[in-house]
């Protein structure tokens, strides 16, 4: 009966799969981002083989992709990339991060836009497509244009784990109570301090976006994209709240638990592929490893070449004392005082290393792709964060027990000796071995489910129904600042009639016994100064006598 009911399962999404192929679908990517790459080439792949007619525009081409592909030239870029070190992004405030990103987005949409390929898409008045899919939540908001431009419904690929501009477009909860952004340097756990520390970052981080970003994306957007109908175009604020779905990059076995929409989508490892055998040098190396290896790598995007010289040398240093060998990925054929248990390599096949059993440990910098490929693997991990998401995603490993934090300014021969002998202990290993089982425990891969959702909202002509309210609330509404602003004020009336009120028995209450006081005393004066008037002619006929009368405060000579 079970394989019955598997067997059921699987034809029906086969037939769903199917009633939906042949769609036309146009993937606007053109930020040369390698580790958000990583996510989008699988999708893009996947969505070509199952029959889908995909154009991609990009500046990282996949040269055997069986799609068609608008290549932008990404010669300046690549040019701005080689210069840039990411090492000093380690101390900068998100908001200096934010604004270089900014810069950065834009002179990519700039050159893209310039394309004659670019513009004759925009201004076809001919072509169609049921799906455009985009990267819009991260600084390239601009790009749901093309969804308004084709009339087709928006997805949204998220590299990241949710953020707050993100919960803030798609209408995903967002309480800075518990519910932290990739920037947040703290656990969903927070005392006061970090409440109000995280209250700050959300707040300042949707007045950035709104005030700032925004209308510059908005502008660039009206310069280059002024297509038959342009102007009835809404704004770039409402294009996006009609977001179709969100396919993110995340997994609670990765990120915290919180609420999500319907159309928002965790998809997390879907780019990871049957193990591939190693080539033969490396297999004969991890194999004769039987004290084990420990792998390292920065990622696609830090080059650990770049590194201070004296954090490499006590690198290089603490590798030497360990007792086992050590596999870095190291951007150069040569390093100095190299000792005799390292080996370096420009290119290494992670996936495949992280799954060969005398693996030992992982150090890594904490990206999302190479933390989810860890605990895939079930490999215990130390993590040197830099910038962006990787100290939020080595604060969960961390917290979850499957990782270990080493703050790259704090990196010497000790503490570096110390964190590899801390997490090869059995209860990281322990930990990460739950982890693994938590994130593969699910009813379909995420890649099926990926494919499921895409052919859903393209069936649905959008699927407006699995957006909330949220989308078109303002900012104020969504808080209920204005219910807010309209109790406190029905309070205020209240607490005035209800004084007003008060004030009015009391007066009507012992209002009577003050005024007969008041007639009693106005009465007792009018007495005394007719005895005043009376008795001063008295004393001007007898100045000899003389007595002091006191009552009621008055003093009276006779």
């Amino acid at each position: 009966a079970t394989w019955n009911m598997k067997l059921l399962s699987v034809s029906l999404f086969t037939l769903l799969v199917l009633q939906a192929n042949g769609a036309k679908i146009l993937a606007v990517l053109p930020l040369p981002i390698f580790s958000h790459h990583n996510f989008f080439k699988p999708i893009l792949n996947e969505i070509a083989n199952r029959g889908h007619d995909l154009t991609v525009i990009t500046m990282l081409p996949d040269k055997g992709a069986n799609y068609t592909t608008i290549e932008v030239d990404g010669t300046i870029i690549e040019k701005m990339k080689g210069t840039f070190d990411f090492f000093e992004m380690r101390n900068s405030y998100w908001f200096f991060e934010f604004i270089g990103l900014y810069q950065f987005s834009s002179t990519v949409s700039n050159i893209m836009f310039q394309m004659p390929e670019i513009q004759k898409l925009i201004h076809s008045t001919d072509l169609h497509f049921d799906a455009v899919i985009t990267e819009s939540t991260f600084m390239q908001e601009l790009y749901v244009a093309f969804g308004h431009k084709f009339q087709a419904p928006i997805i949204e690929l998220h590299s990241l784990c949710n953020g707050f501009w993100f919960n803030h477009l798609t209408g995903n909860p967002s309480t800075y109570s518990y519910i932290v952004d990739y920037k947040t340097r703290s656990s969903n756990k927070m005392d006061f301090y970090n409440r109000f520390k995280n209250t700050i970052l959300g707040i300042s981080t949707l007045i950035l976006h709104d005030l700032i970003i925004l209308p510059k994306q908005e502008k660039l957007m009206n310069e280059y994209m002024n297509y038959t109908g342009w102007e009835k175009r809404p704004p770039i604020r409402k294009m996006l709240a009609e977001t179709s779905l969100a396919l993110v990059n995340t997994h609670e076995a990765l990120h915290y638990a919180q609420p999500k929409n319907p159309n928002v989508i965790y998809v997390a490892g879907l780019h990871m592929k049957p193990a591939k055998k190693l080539p033969q040098d490396l297999q004969k190396y991890l194999d004769d490893a039987k004290e084990g290896v420990i792998y390292f790598s920065m990622g696609s995007n830090i080059k650990s070449a770049m590194m201070p010289d004296h954090t490499k040398q006590a690198l290089l240093k603490a590798f030497g004392k360990l007792p086992y060998k050590i596999l870095w990925k190291f951007e150069t054929e040569t390093l100095p005082n190299k000792p005799e248990n390292l080996k370096i390599s420009k290119w290494l096949p992670q996936t495949d290393i992280l799954r060969h059993p005398n693996v030992k440990a992982f150090i890594t910098h904490g990206g999302i792709v190479s933390i989810t490929e860890s605990v895939y693997c079930k490999v215990p991990m130390v993590t040197i964060p830099i910038f962006g998401d990787q100290p939020k995603n080595s604060k969960q490993a961390e917290i979850a027990g499957f990782g270990v934090t080493l703050v790259f300014d704090n990196i010497t021969e000790e503490s570096v000796i110390w964190a590899v002998n801390e997490v090869l202990k059995p209860k990281y290993k322990e930990a990460v071995i739950q982890r693994a089982n938590i994130i593969l425990d699910n009813p379909l891969s995420p890649m099926d489910t990926a494919m499921y959702w895409i052919d859903y909202v393209i069936r649905h002509k959008g699927a407006p129904h699995l957006r909330t309210a949220a989308v078109n609330l303002e900012w104020y509404q969504y808080f209920l600042l204005d219910v807010l602003v309209l109790f406190l004020a029905i309070v205020i009336v209240m607490l005035i009639i209800i004084y007003l009120f008060l004030r009015a028995v009391f007066r009507r209450l012992f209002g009577k016994k003050e005024n007969v006081k008041s007639a009693k005393k106005e009465k007792l004066v009018n007495v005394i100064n007719k005895l005043v008037k009376r008795e001063t002619l008295n004393i001007r006929q007898n100045k000899y006598t003389q007595f002091t009368f006191k009552f009621f405060g008055f003093k009276l000579f006779y």
